[in-house]
Order: structure tokens, then C-alpha cells, then sequence
């Protein structure tokens, strides 16, 4: 039997895809996963996310987390737990001008333990999230999910449609949007154009 200590968990998991495709149930699983390997694991949102007081999913599961107000306040609350591992939920919202800051917070805080960052992977327009897209090419993890196209059904779900509310209004609710596979999501848009 060895005496070498434990490996220390560092690093960096993203887990991205469209909207349904089941993000935050995966986060969730991880971190129950990390919990019962004894891992603090401090769960984190930003707080423009206010749907919920808690990381929860479609299905009923939830986790406590606290919430972040800008890059700067998560640098502090992060600080203050120099132990835990991180998990955060709700990636895509982190503002565009905290960008830089957001990127160095996380690519600094990878060496030194666990992070798992949950997101959109692309806005309704098929753009990238750059919150997400940023850190792709530092992770060490990623897990691309896919969710069921609610408009014709195949398990191709890659994009998340914006079914009302035109392109300037920053909507949360996931009334306003539909899951849907490339074929349908072209679909969508030449309808939209016309």
C-alpha cells in the first residue's frame, strides 16, 4: 500500500449544449458525485439567473448555491473558500465588459482545484457564448449534450429557438424558447425572415 497522499482534483469541465438538453442535472449529478468522495464543493450562479434561489432543473432536483453579482464579487466569494472545489451554473450570463476577468479568474483557479462550469453553448441566433466559448480551449473536460428537437422529435437537438421577443430583450423564461434539432432551427429562421 502506498503512502502517497490522494491526487489533488484540479481543472476545468465544461458542460455546454442548448437549452433542455439537461445541463444542470448533469452539474447536480457531479456534485453529488463529489460529495460522497467527501469533496467541498461550493455551487455558484450569477445572480441575473433569477429564476430560483438554487441551481435547479426541469425535473425537480436543486442544489443550493449562492450567488454571484459580477466577476469581482466571485473572485471574492471563491477567495474565501480557497478549499472547494467550484461548480457554476448559468455560465452564458456572465456580462460581456467581465469578460477578460472572468477568463483569467477561471483559468488561474483551474490550477489549483476543480471547476465545472455549466452553459449555453450558443445564443438563439447560433452565435457562441463567449463566456463559454472562451474557456473551451483551456478545459480539460467537455461534455457536449444535445436535447430532443421539440419541434420534430429526433434526438438532435442543437440549438435553442427563440419562439417571441424579437433581438434585443435578454429573456430567461423557457417559455420563450424551443429546443431544436439544425434542420428545424434553418426551418425556423427562413419562416422568422419571411
Amino acid at each position: 500500500m502506498s503512502n502517497n497522499p490522494l491526487p489533488v482534483q484540479i481543472g476545468l469541465t465544461i458542460i455546454t449544449g442548448p437549452m433542455f438538453c439537461g445541463k444542470s442535472a448533469e452539474l447536480i449529478r457531479q456534485i453529488r458525485r463529489l460529495r460522497v468522495a467527501k469533496s467541498n464543493v461550493l455551487m455558484l450562479k450569477p445572480a441575473i439567473d433569477t429564476r430560483s434561489a438554487s441551481v435547479s432543473t426541469r425535473d425537480g432536483q436543486s442544489l443550493d448555491c449562492t450567488a454571484f453579482a459580477s466577476t469581482h464579487h466571485l473572485a471574492d466569494i471563491i477567495g474565501a473558500h480557497p478549499n472547494f472545489m467550484l461548480a457554476i451554473d448559468e455560465a452564458q450570463f456572465v456580462l460581456a465588459r467581465e469578460l477578460d476577468h472572468w477568463i483569467d479568474l477561471i483559468r488561474d483557479e483551474m490550477t489549483k482545484r476543480l471547476i465545472i462550469v455549466a452553459g449555453l453553448n450558443l445564443d438563439f441566433r447560433g452565435e457562441p457564448f463567449p463566456a463559454i466559448a472562451d474557456l473551451l480551449p483551456v478545459a480539460t473536460k467537455i461534455q457536449l449534450l444535445s436535447s430532443v428537437c421539440m419541434r420534430c422529435g429526433s434526438d438532435n437537438g442543437v440549438r435553442s429557438h427563440r419562439l417571441q421577443g424579437g433581438d434585443t430583450v435578454v429573456q430567461i423564461g423557457d417559455e420563450e424558447y424551443q429546443a431544436q434539432c439544425l434542420h428545424c432551427f434553418s426551418q425556423s429562421v427562413v419562416t422568422a425572415r419571411s
